[in-house]
């Protein structure tokens, strides 16, 4: 039996925003799950992060908006920002890191970087198993 896949990388881009917003801006998140699921780590490049505000991941399918189920650290002076998500960080209803990654597995889950310009969001990419 093969282990599980557990490394996500996804590109961000305004294109990929519903509807799709007009941005010279770039992304790039990784995801990698512990094995036991009991936390996620996870790095947001962004090209130009000072007029971002916020990030998160959402619950949706490729497509549609949906509502956020984890936030994302960003910093506006620093292109790459790391850090680590738990069970505790988790929202609208998820209480475990695997309910996370079986999302991803369903197709159900992309990450949004929001900004002034754009604070319905700038950037989307959906993350796919």
């Amino acid at each position: 039996m093969s282990e599980p896949t557990l490394k996500f990388k996804v590109h961000l881009s305004g294109a990929q925003e519903v509807p799709p917003v007009a941005s010279e801006n770039e992304s790039k998140l990784t995801l990698e799950f512990s094995h036991d699921f009991s936390h996620v780590d996870y790095c947001l490049s962004i090209d130009d992060p000072s007029d971002v505000t916020a990030a998160h991941l959402h619950q949706a399918a490729a497509g549609n908006n949906g509502p956020v189920v984890a936030p994302l650290s960003v910093n506006q002076s620093d292109d790459k920002v790391c850090d680590t998500l738990r069970n505790e960080d988790l929202t609208n209803g998820l209480v475990t890191i695997a309910q996370l990654y079986q999302l991803i597995k369903d197709g159900l889950l992309y990450a949004n970087v929001h900004t002034n310009s754009n604070p319905d969001g700038e950037l989307r990419g959906q993350i796919f198993f």
